[in-house]
């Protein structure tokens, strides 16, 4: 397009993006700032209309860049500005600038001006997400240091897992999320005999749980996560009422972090418990013994020190004895 074109175009999608929601807005917010991207290409078109006019109030910006970095601000402001409600209007923001790479597939831009764009939209992204994430915290210091975390802990959670589908599902929040209700949890764990508190708190991260745990699962940079993720399966696992989905969560615990201590222990008493129950419900001809060792031994290989290992091992062998006649 010619460079007048690109500066009207740029101009009209920043005024049209206010005026939308939604879809509608990340994509005009993408084409306003595509445009301001080649624009920053034609040197002789900026030199021409003046620096005075394309210069940020206050500061010493190169004619050249100066308009999709204004762009990137007003989308930083947008996001900023909703942070801590997570406003829709700052979650399309948000979207935006997690955009600006097609933002500048579209302005066929150089690799050098393409990372200077989505470097500083991610530190914009970043910081607004900071924002929000810092009021939970701060809510969950206070709900702790006033012992009210059993009480507020849900609702806190619930408001984690909204800032997380505002952002957009970002790696980020699910990250901090964990860090962040792992200790509380961990306090209702030792401290409540039954499973009504731990299951009202971490059952509004479920979700979240399950993306991070997907997430972590597949990327080895995010190895040093796994513990963390892994720890969030074996509380489901054992708050789980049927057992199928207690040896289900505990597996996909020791999957993602198969060193993960809590997650061998919790499989291997499942598995334990499994064979217990075939043993006490099963007749004897009907029993597979190879499928029954086999769990045993698996469950030894997690976790020597599962207790009833010894004795259902026994159980196994007699009854082996006796399929045989003996």
């Amino acid at each position: 397009e010619p460079p007048a074109t690109l500066h009207a175009l740029a101009i009209y999608e920043g005024r049209l993006r206010v005026q939308l929601v939604g879809e509608q807005a990340r994509q005009a917010a993408v084409h306003g700032l595509a445009a301001w991207i080649a624009l920053a290409e034609e040197q002789a078109y900026l030199g021409a209309i003046g620096a005075a006019q394309l210069r940020a109030e206050g500061e010493d910006l190169g004619i050249a860049d100066w308009g999709w970095q204004d762009a990137l601000a007003r989308l930083r402001a947008d996001a900023e500005a909703g942070a801590r409600e997570t406003t829709p209007a700052a979650a399309t923001a948000l979207a935006a600038l997690a955009s600006v790479g097609e933002a500048c597939a579209i302005a066929g831009c150089g690799q050098v001006r393409r990372a200077r764009v989505e470097r500083e939209a991610e530190r914009a992204r970043a910081q607004a997400i900071d924002t929000a994430l810092a009021g939970v915290q701060a809510a969950l210091d206070e709900a702790v240091a006033q012992g009210r975390a059993r009480l507020e802990g849900p609702s806190l959670s619930l408001r984690l897992t909204n800032i997380w589908r505002w952002s957009g599902l970002d790696e980020h929040v699910e990250r901090a999320a964990v860090e962040q209700i792992t200790p509380i949890a961990w306090t209702i764990y030792q401290e409540e005999r039954g499973h009504d508190g731990l299951r009202a708190l971490l059952a509004p991260l479920q979700p979240l749980v399950e993306h991070f745990g997907e997430r972590v699962a597949g990327d080895e940079s995010l190895l040093a996560y796994r513990a963390a993720a892994a720890q969030m399966f074996v509380f489901r696992s054992e708050m789980a009422e049927d057992l199928d989905k207690q040896l289900a969560l505990a597996e996909r615990a020791v999957a993602i972090c198969p060193s993960h201590r809590n997650g061998r222990l919790v499989l291997a008493q499942a598995l334990a418990r499994q064979v217990r129950l075939s043993l006490e419900r099963g007749f004897v001809a009907a029993l597979d013994h190879s499928a029954l060792a086999a769990k045993l031994e698996r469950a030894r290989e997690l976790y020597p020190r599962t207790r009833g290992l010894d004795e259902l091992e026994e159980r196994v062998k007699k009854l082996r004895w006796w399929s045989k006649g003996g």
